[in-house]
């Protein structure tokens, strides 16, 4: 009877460890004008829900953002570890605040942080140190030999561009005569490269890593060329954040979301998928690029 109450108390304590949270800290709160500070933003959401990370811009209350970190993201069992590191600064002297900022989860309360205020001081000026008398330049005796030395590099810089010039002109008509050949649309583009990728059977001969970087390169790709978004550089989390507007379907969203986290668990050795799942992950993309293909319309009688 107490090892079945003992078991029961710890399934309670785990499920409540096991929470909606999010937080937002600060290294210091006190810098001198134009000091860096790190603002860590952390937060844990449920695995199948949607939520909105809070954005945050430079300039609000007096906080400037000298650098904005990548959303990092870490699946744990049912739930999403997420986080971001912002450095800021500030150039307004006295108390600034950074301010709440809110985190929006599905079918859950909006999370707010709390405000932090940072103190801004002007560096300490010691009175009693020595000033100086600007020094008068010094004569520097002329140098022959350097005539030689700029007239060799000139030369050799000269020479360097002329050779970097008819590379590129080669590269260049090279490029346009590519370009004259091939004109393939976005959409028929990605297809053919699905296609091949498909054919050539990576992952059935063990190279699950290889196969997944592969298909989210062709989705990125065509995101870029279709739709002008900047997904090369984009992590799995952001990347769903962008295509969400762009589907028009909602099953269509939901399996590129699976597939894309599959894809990101596959490529960093934390899972292995399974067959069905890798092509699963291929058809999710197949399906969302022909999805955008436009409707034919019948012609008039």
């Amino acid at each position: 009877m107490k090892s079945r109450i003992l078991a029961f108390i710890l399934l309670l304590s785990s499920s409540a460890f096991a929470q909606l949270s999010f937080k937002a800290e600060v290294d210091t709160n006190q810098i001198k004008l134009g000091e860096p500070i790190q603002l860590e933003l952390s937060a844990k959401v449920p695995k199948a829900a949607e939520y909105t990370w809070p954005l945050f811009e430079s300039g609000q209350n007096g906080i400037e953002i000298i650098e904005s970190g990548k959303l990092d993201s870490l699946i744990e069992g049912d739930w999403i570890q997420l986080h971001q590191t912002f450095t800021l600064t500030s150039f307004d002297s006295g108390e600034v605040e950074i301010p709440a900022l809110e985190l929006s989860v599905e079918n859950e309360e909006v999370q707010r942080s709390s405000p932090i205020a940072i103190l801004v001081y002007f560096p300490e000026i010691k009175a009693e140190q020595d000033y100086f008398d600007i020094k008068a330049p010094r004569e520097i005796p002329f140098n022959y030999w350097l005539l030689v030395y700029w007239g060799l590099g000139a030369a050799g810089l000269a020479a360097l561009i002329y050779y970097l010039w008819k590379f590129w002109q080669k590269r260049k008509n090279q490029d346009e005569k590519q370009v004259e050949e091939i004109q393939i649309p976005p959409i028929e583009w990605a297809l053919e490269e699905l296609n091949k990728l498909e054919a050539r059977g990576l992952w059935q001969n063990g190279k699950a890593k290889a196969y997944f970087s592969e298909l989210d390169e062709i989705l990125k790709i065509f995101l870029e060329r279709k739709f002008g978004l900047k997904a090369l550089e984009s992590t799995a989390e952001e990347l769903i954040v962008k295509i969400k507007p762009l589907c028009k379907e909602d099953r269509h969203f939901n399996n590129l979301k699976n597939s894309l986290r599959l894809s990101a668990m596959v490529k960093f050795a934390r899972q292995q998928s399974l067959p069905e799942e890798n092509v699963q992950a291929l058809e999710a993309v197949r399906d969302f690029v022909n999805s955008q293909e436009a409707p034919k319309l019948e012609a008039d009688v």
